[in-house]
């Protein structure tokens, strides 16, 4: 029970995590280039921000009471003044103050913001399994450029879909074009930075008869029908919006709630995976 709590707690501290800085960074990226969606994209990063705080703050608690076996763990004094001073804490430190400052950012200044995303990202390469691997800089800096790769395509998409509800049809379309530019190249560095980081940790195909082996299974899976939706969007949804074809923006809003709603089932499976197996 209590393993499955905190999991869950960390899987939705994922989602409002890289809603967070990837919100900030679509603003920072292309916040010019919109004009009615604007102040509802910066009200959603900011709320993000915010409940990614709250559940970072809810998940590190948690893992005291993981500790304990029981949430009584969760009031422990002791217990939770050593993992403040143990690895969860120092990323949990770095997380808080990359999410202050991203709120800065989203409110006054965007190298603030830029800044505070580093630091949320660079959080993540102070735990887990790559940490005590022989290539551990290898591996921080391919899981680097997942992360980013991961923030920047599932940040988008929400205000994506509200620059399609909000903007004229040629606007939008203008605005996912710009996207669309821009994901061409990051895209395949999600895709290449994942492929070495997986090749790197799991020790043999032996690992997809376990657990671990078995979600990794689902989050490639996954990763593949994202990219029929990414495909779908950019060759067919968006030329239509542009053309103000009818349905066009229904269908193109329909495709990228789909394409968020599967980015956050990929999300909650890393999730799962990570904080319940090793690949080892």
């Amino acid at each position: 029970m209590v393993d499955a709590v905190a999991v869950f707690a960390r899987a939705l501290s994922f989602i409002a995590l890289f809603q967070a800085v990837g919100g900030a960074l679509f603003l920072m990226l292309f916040g010019t280039r919109v004009a009615v969606g604007r102040a509802p994209m910066a009200r959603m990063a900011r709320l993000a921000t915010v409940g990614a705080a709250l559940l970072l703050v809810l998940q590190f608690a948690l893992q005291g009471a993981r500790l304990a076996g029981d949430f009584t763990g969760v009031w422990d004094r002791p217990l939770q003044q050593v993992l403040w001073q143990s690895a969860p804490g120092t990323a949990l430190r770095l997380q808080l103050t990359g999410l202050l400052l991203v709120l800065v950012g989203l409110n006054w200044s965007r190298s603030l913001g830029a800044l505070g995303i580093l630091l949320v990202l660079a959080a993540f390469t102070t735990l887990g399994h790559t940490v005590d691997h022989a290539h551990r800089v290898v591996l921080a800096g391919l899981l680097a450029i997942h992360l980013f790769s991961v923030a920047f395509w599932f940040g988008a998409l929400w205000p994506l879909r509200q620059a399609v509800t909000l903007e004229a049809p040629q606007k939008a379309a203008a605005l996912l074009g710009q996207f669309s530019r821009l994901a061409i190249w990051i895209v395949p560095a999600l895709l290449l930075a994942g492929v070495t980081l997986m090749v790197l940790l799991i020790p043999g195909i032996g690992i997809f008869a376990q657990p671990y082996g078995q979600l990794l299974l689902a989050k490639i899976l996954g990763f593949a029908a994202l990219m029929y939706f990414a495909a779908l969007n950019k060759l067919r949804l968006t030329p239509a919006l542009g053309r103000e074809a009818a349905g066009a923006a229904q269908r193109l809003r329909r495709s990228l709630l789909l394409e968020y709603l599967l980015s956050g089932a990929v999300l909650i499976i890393t999730a799962f995976m990570t904080g319940l197996y090793s690949p080892d």
